[in-house]
């Protein structure tokens, strides 16, 4: 990851007034010292998201979400760290040095631009002329020709490169960008996209990373994405969250293609995003994460979009998003259907689109006649197949329900099949682990980034609060700070912070944002940087630190207890078994006389 150096940070963090930065997204209104308005990260009718001008932070009551000015751009023009510190630097005229890997990064966003705005142009002449009229025959409009600035790349081999040349960009660039292909000869070049409608491809950064291109001649392969490159990597980008994300719709629709996107874009319905044409993938599902919490699946009505609307859904279905699926009736794509149907229709289709347990309990009894017992039987397998895969038990009884109405079965029946498949699912995957007893069960999907539940946290509720007190309070880190060790700490990010403080109280010094934001190279780690500064003082903050201090200490020993525990159960020898069941006594003593002392503090304060 790139440096900027902490003068630089700190002068961008000065330059911009948190206050006037937020006011540029969302509507604030004086609330006493701070100012208050509806959360731009979630979906809310009373305002619980408030920007202190005094410290600089903003904070959110209802998904808690705060930091400073740099972890608000962050968030919401969904920003690394580097690229959000440019950002505002860019706003308040400060010149910030690129090191050389940005710069060849930077030299590919030009081109890309570049090649975008010939494509543009030559749409806009008498070469493309064709394609203009393509376009107009599938009812797209000047005006969304312009907002996605569609192009056309014309039928010379080697149009764009000669163009980019002129222009100063050396051809093994052009190539770089995934623009050229070198010859057989291995020493010309040709333009890799030739008569084709281009669709920039634009990140949530709004640089142009890659193109889409479809062909005119239909005896060609109909779409050709940009080759992987150092910018462009199609598994990690969705079409048109450029502009969906700032949709004011709390859900997404996801479709397959460029087209579809653009057509319901254009219809109104600007919170579509579009996978490329591919699977989706989990890096799809987390950039959906960061602003929406419902996704409705509207893939192609065809075998093929079937089969990736279910593979879609074994993917989001492992997440804490809000799936549905809109079926689009006639085997038509999003955009025949909305060109053929109208605005109201499609809106009718997304209104009853079902959520994913019901729609995989729909395609369960497909083709089956729930009058024949044998088809039944069929029927309820598979329905339980469904439903083993349900953790939340109000949803699950809700469907066993649903099921035991459907086919006249007794609901503990079906219950007790359900329990089968998950004991079955269980031997087949020790990451699942199954709760008898009332029909709950938590599955760990260990390989699968998009899990929250898998996902190693940052750090703790009670690590959080702790350091927020010994952050955000002078008094109390000099009383406190030299009486803790690191290892008290759980999480390496909670460590690195711990000595980072006990580094400024041995210097006599205040807090300094950028120095401490420079010492961490993750987005997430600095976004929790930011979430730690914003939060604000309890009322009793000394009384909170101790409570969490003892809550630390107690995991610490429970922790102590569990790695002598593994050493006993791992060691052959009597004698040093006996020694470590002595090592656990004395620990459960000191687990037991701090479990007391707690008990004692909260009777005091009670």
């Amino acid at each position: 990851m790139a440096k900027i150096s902490q003068d630089t940070i700190r002068n961008v963090i000065e330059s911009n007034d948190i206050v006037d930065i937020v006011s540029n997204y969302v509507q604030l209104k004086r609330a006493g010292k701070e100012y208050r308005g509806l959360c731009p990260f979630h979906s809310e009718k009373t305002p619980s998201f408030y920007v202190d001008g005094e410290r600089q932070v903003y904070y959110c009551f209802g998904c808690h979400s705060g930091g400073n000015v740099i972890s608000f751009i962050m968030n919401i023009e969904s920003l690394n760290f580097i690229d959000a510190v440019k950002f505002l630097a860019n706003k308040a005229g400060i010149a910030i040095k690129e090191d050389q890997v940005n710069d060849q990064r930077s030299i590919l966003y030009e081109i890309n631009r570049e090649a975008a705005r010939f494509y543009y142009e030559n749409l806009k002449s008498k070469r493309g002329v064709i394609a203009y009229n393509y376009l107009k025959n599938r009812g797209i409009e000047d005006k969304t020709i312009v907002k996605f600035g569609l192009g056309y790349s014309q039928k010379a081999w080697d149009g764009l490169l000669n163009h980019l040349s002129k222009k100063g960009y050396k051809v093994q660039d052009i190539e770089r960008a995934g623009l050229i292909i070198k010859g057989k000869d291995g020493a010309s070049y040709y333009d890799r996209y030739r008569n084709r409608i281009m669709f920039p491809i634009i990140d949530s950064r709004n640089n142009i990373i890659g193109f889409g291109a479809r062909s005119i001649d239909e005896t060609m392969p109909k779409y050709l994405n940009s080759p992987e490159t150092e910018i462009f990597n199609k598994s990690s980008v969705l079409y048109a969250l450029n502009f969906a994300k700032k949709s004011r719709s709390n859900h997404f629709i996801i479709v397959e293609g460029y087209m579809d996107a653009i057509s319901l874009h254009q219809a109104g319905i600007d919170y579509a995003v579009a996978s490329l044409g591919t699977a989706l993938t989990p890096k799809h599902v987390e950039l959906m994460k960061r602003y929406k919490n419902s996704v409705i699946i509207a893939y192609d009505a065809d075998a093929a979009g079937k089969m990736a609307t279910d593979r879609g859904l074994d993917l989001l279905e492992k997440t804490h998003l809000d799936i549905k699926v809109l079926e689009i009736p006639s085997g038509k794509d999003p955009d025949e259907f909305i060109r053929s149907a109208g605005v109201q229709a499609f809106k009718e289709a997304e209104n009853a689109a079902v959520p994913f347990v019901q729609y995989r309990l729909k395609k369960a009894q497909d083709g089956l006649n729930l009058d024949n017992p044998e088809e039944k039987a069929i029927f309820v397998n598979r329905a339980s197949d469904v439903l083993a895969d349900v953790t939340d038990e109000v949803r699950l009884n809700s469907y066993i329900k649903y099921v035991s109405e459907l086919t006249g079965i007794e609901e503990p029946i079906i219950k007790a099949h359900i329990i089968k498949k998950v004991k079955s699912k269980n031997q087949q995957n020790k990451n699942i682990e199954y709760i008898s007893g009332n029909n709950r069960h938590n599955i760990n999907y260990e390989n699968n980034d998009v899990d929250d539940k898998t996902r190693v946290p940052l750090i703790d509720e009670t690590e959080r609060k702790v350091l927020a007190v010994l952050t955000n309070s002078r008094e109390l880190r000099e009383k406190y700070i030299y009486s803790l060790e690191e290892d008290l700490f759980k999480y390496p990010f909670s460590q690195k912070l711990l000595v980072w403080l006990r580094d400024v109280t041995l210097r006599n010094e205040n807090i300094d944002v950028a120095e401490l934001m420079s010492k961490y190279e993750e987005d997430e780690e600095i976004e929790e940087v930011g979430k730690i500064l914003s939060m604000q003082l309890p009322q009793e903050p000394e009384n909170t630190l101790i409570e969490g201090l003892l809550t630390l200490k107690r995991e610490k020993l429970k922790r102590a207890i569990s790695e002598l525990t593994v050493n006993i159960n791992q060691s052959k020898d009597i004698n040093i078994i006996k020694k470590l069941q002595q090592e656990v006594m004395e620990i459960k003593k000191e687990l037991f006389n701090l479990s007391i002392k707690k008990s004692e503090r909260r009777g005091q304060n009670g």
